[in-house]
């Protein structure tokens, strides 16, 4: 590397999934703590660049007066397996060889009309390097859930709760949708996990509803925990010294109501930028920008995931259940056997749900 390249441009492009209080936040990482009331999403695109950019630097990314975020990400490595293969494009190089054009194509040749535009800052005569991560996919659910403009939800608590359009499933239909939802865990009303069948193979939303966890991992390996669990094909439960089983499917008198999800984050993190790589050889090259966004819906036809980060630089119940996710919840979109999801946004607020708009 030429001691008169001063810029490099890191861009990471991640997911774009359609499941269809304060500012929410975007999560670097899973070890991101819930501390607030606000919303949080994570998706590991930045974390797969940031592993480029470790890959072409020689080894963990060194910069000065390193914030601890810099850190967080050198030991938060994307584990092998989380991301489907078919549903990214991960690629770094040099400019001055060609890698702009190289992923455009690239980019074309995997997403076809919907591949996302080359960063119009990687024509910059003055960008030296690039490192990229894409994250795109679409996960219908095999049968259309129930939703009605007057199917609606009272979403929080006291005078902070909001009316949210939500869909699901019935007391009646319960039923029909007894292969498309499994019940991994139920402990009442406000502690259960339901995994929602896709029809992409071996990929699946996981909607959790549970006291606020202290961190986004946290949430993450319990959900994790319940999947693994042994099938039984029921669930026990003792409540005040009684035994009751749980079909774990939806069964007749069941209720599921899930808020509409618009979710649409953008962030810079100022704290990774102007600060020289001490890396040999890239010394006199820092990063000037690095910038992620995570768009994210859910709604009764299924799910859709997408992130952009770039950085310059120089489940017969024993009675009727009730699913309805009326306080924080989280959400995870998985890779069958991944350790981690490829997606997970704790929903506190009602500002990432969709507003009922009717009287």
């Amino acid at each position: 590397m030429q001691a008169s390249c001063r810029r490099w441009t890191v861009w990471f492009l991640g997911c774009w999934v359609s499941v269809a209080c304060g500012a929410p936040e975007m999560a670097p990482t899973l070890q991101h703590a819930l501390n607030g009331t606000n919303s949080v999403v994570y998706c590991p695109t930045l974390l797969m660049a940031w592993d480029r950019l470790a890959g072409i630097v020689g080894g963990p990314v060194q910069m000065q007066r390193a914030d601890a975020l810099v850190q967080r990400l050198n030991d938060s490595p994307c584990p092998d397996g989380v991301v489907p293969d078919e549903a990214c494009v991960v690629l770094a190089g040099y400019t001055a060889r060609g890698v702009v054009g190289e992923l455009d194509d690239v980019l074309r040749v995997k997403f076809g009309a919907e591949a996302p535009a080359v960063p119009p800052i990687f024509m910059d005569k003055s960008t030296a390097l690039v490192t990229y991560a894409c994250l795109q996919r679409r996960l219908p659910f095999p049968r259309k859930f129930e939703r009605s403009p007057n199917r609606v939800l009272r979403f929080g608590n006291g005078s902070h709760a909001t009316y949210v359009l939500c869909f699901g499933f019935s007391e009646n239909s319960a039923v029909a949708y007894a292969p498309h939802v499994q019940i991994v865990h139920y402990e009442g009303p406000d502690d259960f996990v339901l995994r929602l069948e896709t029809k992409v193979a071996n990929e699946f939303i996981v909607l959790a509803k549970m006291d606020k966890p202290a961190s986004l991992l946290t949430g993450v390996t319990r959900v994790e925990k319940n999947l693994h669990a042994e099938n039984k094909g029921f669930i026990e439960r003792e409540i005040n010294g009684k035994r009751e089983l749980y079909m774990n499917m939806p069964d007749h008198g069941d209720v599921m109501a899930v808020p509409l999800v618009n979710l649409n984050v953008a962030a810079n993190f100022p704290q990774l930028c102007n600060r020289n790589f001490i890396n040999r050889g890239f010394e006199k090259i820092w990063l000037i920008q690095v910038y992620q966004d995570i768009s994210f819906k859910l709604d009764e036809s299924g799910a859709v995931v997408r992130s952009v980060a770039h950085a310059a630089a120089a489940g017969g119940s024993a009675k009727p259940r009730r699913f309805i996710f009326d306080k924080p919840f989280l959400i995870t979109v998985w890779k069958k056997n991944a350790v981690q999801p490829y997606l997970a946004a704790w929903i506190a607020a009602p500002d990432m749900l969709v507003p009922y708009a009717g009287p």
